[in-house]
């Protein structure tokens, strides 16, 4: 049998072999980026953009809560203020 067609799980190919992980933070949307010795190696903000959830990431705990912070005072649409999808121009409501 080749090694294409071997089937058997090596323990040195499981997974991707970067054994950081997200742990929890005080800051909803922030997470702590942690490696394999358990050691803080970086931050991560989870946003959300054009619908779609995005990870950005920073060195400190401040700056991840800078990124999060940006993203929530961001207004949700681009329209006008004021805008209303029922109202058409030239018809009285």
């Amino acid at each position: 049998m080749s090694d294409s067609q071997d089937t058997t799980v090596r323990a040195e190919s499981q997974g991707c072999g970067d054994k950081r992980r997200l742990r929890k933070t005080k800051t909803p949307g922030v997470y702590k980026r942690v490696d394999g010795a358990g050691n803080v190696v970086g931050y991560a903000a989870i946003i959300e953009v054009a619908g779609k959830q995005r990870k950005r990431s920073a060195r400190t705990y401040e700056a991840a809560r800078r990124i999060k912070r940006r993203q929530r005072d961001r207004p949700r649409s681009r329209r006008a203020p004021g805008a209303d999808d029922d109202q058409v121009p030239g018809v009285p409501r």
